[in-house]
């Protein structure tokens, strides 16, 4: 291949077999032109007009690459969707409009591909940097392996290829299971339709209007894909100023609670502000939304479709890593979930879109413990989910170590503000462009690696107001004036950073995180606890906001007086994890059953009683007609 490197050849075996022309250039088989071909120019040529001819077409496809025929299973599932499921006028489109400009992507596949890599090899453009002759930023289409932190910039059209690649069951499944990648192709997703399964054919329907809407118009903007890492103690040189957290980091931290707000009705997908979205992923991303799941993951990937090209290069998630995806369009509109799950119509995404050509949707995929149990309240396994959520809400973007991590130069450090989706204008004169370097320069200092091992918990000081976090007090060790919107932690021993504050100084974070019932449900995650860690993890990653979608469980009812409690109180992250740390503990022994907020909130918080002095599960509340105050471990907060 033309312009090839290791990182591009490690995708190659994951995509549709194709063949080197004489120009070392890559193509389709001569066969498999043809049959594309006829197939772009509409049923008159290709004389598919049925779902049986749909069904053989595709078979035929997959032999010309030596793939094995689609199952019968498989083609009963198109054949009844497209002739029984669907009126007679939606299938006659779809063969006549929509599969010719379907067969133009996968014959076009490999012309996109070589320019991707022609693209990506190059500079990623950037107004404030005039000269990119060193910039080589790895965005190219290739395997972001376990433990590597990287991204792929991809362009809407190539994201829309590749899913016709999948529609058409394409793509190889050898090799897939041992690299700890999703299933890709779309047979299974066929298979499950039956006519009995009304959920499936309804994501069948946000798949086919997808392609329905990029036939009419083909976006023109990006979708990144990124995979963020938080290294493990131990794991060598981290490319962070700090390592995967420990029991320390939380019970030490001062960084207060940030407002939390719980929202009855409405969905993550539809929040108003900016906001991470959290999709509650499975350890493979993507889920079930391939074979025949549909719970919120798999609904949110049926909506925004773009999302289900992650799964072709990112494998499974291990416990100290998240995917983040910025950019994914949403194309539909739905009710229900579950069994319910229905398509009610379009969907017009009018977002902004940032300097790198993404929509300003973010799309951040968390896996959570898969029916935990009791063991869920076990020390251990809260920290694992605090970890989880935190490096999923922390803007990895903002540190200088991101970019080395992914091989990025030196001269990219002016794009961290784009990869956050900050809009960026270019420099009038040179005094402005001395100014710019100049403060990027500053940003260095601030963002650079300090010496953890010389720091101590007194080194800093922090004040909370509102949604920023604000340095009072630094040692000389830490760069002077590090940052407003702290990303603030603070570790013991076993973690060599204290203080990890990796944003511009001159923004404060605007974006917040819109999440629910992460882990529950399907998974069978405590909700109140759940919902506290995340709350916990988006503190800490310097979120000026959680905002809390139930969606109408009953369960969450007690969740409101405690968090609207919990933040008149003004608690700290330290705070909050030490008394779910004793919770748990009591929880595990057995010396408790109640629920969460029935242990942190006795009856007399509720104004039941007026007693002067009470033992409650092992905490002293003093009563003095204006607060309780609890003495814990030597420190007195208000509770």
């Amino acid at each position: 291949m033309a312009g090839g490197s290791s990182a591009s050849d490690s995708i190659l075996p994951f995509l549709p077999p194709l063949v080197s022309s004489s120009s070392d250039s890559l193509q389709w088989p001569s066969k498999m032109e043809f049959a594309l071909k006829a197939l772009a120019r509409g049923p008159v040529s290709s004389k598919v007009d049925c779902g049986e001819e749909l069904c053989d077409c595709i078979t035929d496809m997959r032999e010309q690459i030596g793939l094995a025929p689609l199952s019968l299973r498989s083609g009963k599932g198109l054949c009844l969707y497209f002739d029984d499921l669907i009126t007679r006028a939606a299938a006659s489109g779809f063969y006549e409009a929509v599969l010719p400009v379907l067969a133009d992507l996968v014959f076009r596949m490999p012309l996109l591909l070589e320019a991707h890599f022609k693209q990506a090899k190059g500079s990623v453009p950037s107004e404030k940097c005039k000269d990119t002759k060193s910039t080589d930023i790895s965005v190219k289409l290739r395997l972001l392996c376990p433990q590597q932190a990287g991204l792929v910039l991809l362009d809407q059209e190539f994201v829309g290829s590749l899913l016709a690649c999948a529609f058409f069951c394409l793509y190889p499944s050898h090799g897939r299971q041992e690299a700890q990648l999703p299933y890709m192709n779309f047979d299974y997703f066929f298979a499950g339709i039956n006519g009995k399964t009304r959920s499936q054919e309804q994501k069948m329907t946000c798949i086919v209007h997808y392609f329905c809407r990029i036939s009419e118009k083909m976006p023109q903007g990006r979708v990144s894909y990124e995979r963020k890492v938080i290294p493990q103690p131990h794991s060598g040189p981290s490319p962070f100023p700090f390592y995967e957290p420990d029991y320390s980091f939380w019970n030490e931290s001062v960084a207060l609670l940030c407002p939390f707000k719980i929202f009855e009705k409405g969905m993550i997908e539809d929040e108003k502000l900016e906001a991470v979205e959290v999709d509650f992923a499975n350890v493979y991303l993507g889920g079930g939304v391939l074979f025949s799941g549909c719970v919120q993951e798999e609904i949110r990937f049926c909506i925004n479709p773009e999302l289900i090209v992650g799964m072709l290069f990112l494998p499974a998630l291990a416990n100290n890593e998240a995917i983040e995806i910025i950019g994914a369009e949403r194309f539909s509109c739905y009710e229900g979930y579950g069994s319910s799950f229905t398509f009610i119509g379009d969907y017009l995404d009018v977002k902004p879109r940032d300097l790198w050509g993404r929509l300003q949707t973010r799309i951040v995929a968390i896996d959570a413990l898969d029916h935990p149990g009791e063991n869920q309240f076990h020390c251990s396994q809260m920290l694992r989910e605090t970890n989880k959520a935190f490096c999923g809400f922390l803007d990895h973007s903002g540190f200088r170590g991101y970019f080395e991590a992914m091989d990025l130069s030196c001269t990219t450090r002016c794009l961290s503000n784009q990869l956050r989706g900050e809009p960026t204008k270019p420099a009038q004169d040179s005094q402005e462009n001395s100014n710019v370097e100049e403060r990027y320069k500053e940003e260095e200092s601030m963002c650079g690696h300090v010496n953890p091992a010389s720091q101590t918990m007194n080194d800093v000081k922090f004040y909370r107001d509102s949604a920023s976090i604000e340095l009072l007090e630094c040692s000389e060790n830490v760069a002077s004036g590090i940052h407003n919107n702290a990303k603030c932690g603070v570790t013991g021993q076993g973690n060599p950073m204290h203080v990890a504050m990796p944003n511009r100084s001159t923004q404060i974070c605007k974006v917040g995180i819109a999440t629910g019932n992460w882990g529950c449900g399907a998974f069978g995650g405590d909700i109140e606890l759940k919902s506290l860690l995340q709350w916990i993890a988006a503190s800490q990653a310097g979120r000026p906001f959680v905002h809390y979608y139930t969606f109408g469980d009953q369960q969450t009812q007690r969740l409101h007086s405690l968090t609207e409690w919990i933040l008149k109180e003004g608690w700290h992250v330290g705070d909050c994890w030490d008394l779910l740390m004793e919770y748990g503990e009591k929880r595990v022994n057995k010396k408790v059953k109640k629920g969460l907020p029935d242990w942190i909130l006795p009856e007399v918080l509720e104004g039941q009683t007026s007693s002067g002095l009470i033992t409650y599960e092992g905490w002293h509340w003093s009563l003095d007609y204006s607060s309780v105050k609890v003495e814990k471990k030597k420190k007195q907060f208000n509770i």
